[in-house]
């Protein structure tokens, strides 16, 4: 693996991901104000402000927000095309890199990579629905548990610990998903690769580290404004592709090495 290729992957990620992560996550809000379930909305607000720095996802949330009440209903249908092309285009980039970073060649058709990456967008907007409405439930179902009393001053920490599981539980999914799917080799590695495990902690340790050095360090917010949160989404979005993919080199090394004899590699 060459030090330089994953960073100048992971700048090449972050800038393409910097300009979709907006309007994907408008589209996903269109696509849940659709479904009947009450606090749907703000449910995906909160998984969004876990799972970033708290500045960048509150401005991700308000812009999210201005948008949508003052959008029409053609022109954000109009919008999901447009966003799901691009969006689609930015998890292409995400898996060419991560071909380079394992050595592979990539030789699929253009339309077999577009496929691939529209169906990866689905299964991690699906995860994301699904995930929030666990932990909708999950709080039901403490608030319930506390109405009978069989739970008491501890309802919070349980909450917090379901909440946290639920949220490491489906990054390791999602990941998985874009590892496995997304190189033109596919590498058996069991039902959660070391790469997907190592990512989804990663991704939360540099999460957290990250809002802490931007509330408490530096404020881009405060010095440049909006354009300083964006530059905060960017910086945030490139370590986090840097660790995706060091995760994909980590999932490709035991068995080019043979750590791992039980494990069997397949070329499409």
């Amino acid at each position: 693996m060459s030090q330089d290729q994953v960073y100048s992957g992971a700048t090449e990620i972050a800038f393409h991901w910097t300009l979709s992560t907006l309007p994907l996550l408008l589209v996903l809000l269109t696509l849940v104000s659709w479904v009947p379930v009450q606090k749907l909305q703000e449910g995906v607000f909160s998984l969004v402000r876990a799972g970033m720095p708290s500045g960048v996802a509150d401005f991700l949330v308000q812009s999210a927000q201005e948008i949508q009440g003052k959008g029409s209903g053609t022109l954000i249908s109009f919008g999901l095309l447009v966003t799901l092309l691009g969006a689609s285009n930015s998890m292409m980039v995400v898996m060419r890199h991560m071909n380079r970073t394992m050595g592979i060649k990539e030789d699929r058709p253009w339309w077999k990579q577009r496929l691939i990456s529209l169906a990866m967008l689905s299964m991690f907007g699906g995860l994301i629905v699904v995930s929030v409405n666990l932990i909708l439930f999950g709080d039901l179902l403490i608030e319930w548990l506390v109405l009978k009393e069989w739970i008491g001053e501890f309802s919070k920490v349980i909450a917090a610990l379901f909440r946290w599981l639920l949220i490491i539980s489906t990054m390791i999914v999602g990941i998985e998903v874009l590892y496995r799917l997304g190189p033109r080799r596919k590498w058996h590695l069991g039902l959660a690769s070391i790469g997907s495990v190592f990512s989804a902690l990663s991704i939360i340790v540099v999460s957290v580290g990250m809002d802490l050095y931007f509330s408490k360090i530096v404020r881009f917010d405060a010095t440049y404004g909006n354009i300083g949160t964006m530059i905060g989404l960017m910086l945030w979005l490139q370590v986090i592709s840097f660790v995706i993919l060091l995760g994909s080199e980590l999932n490709s090394t035991p068995v080019e090495t043979g750590l791992f004899s039980s494990a069997k590699k397949r070329a499409d």
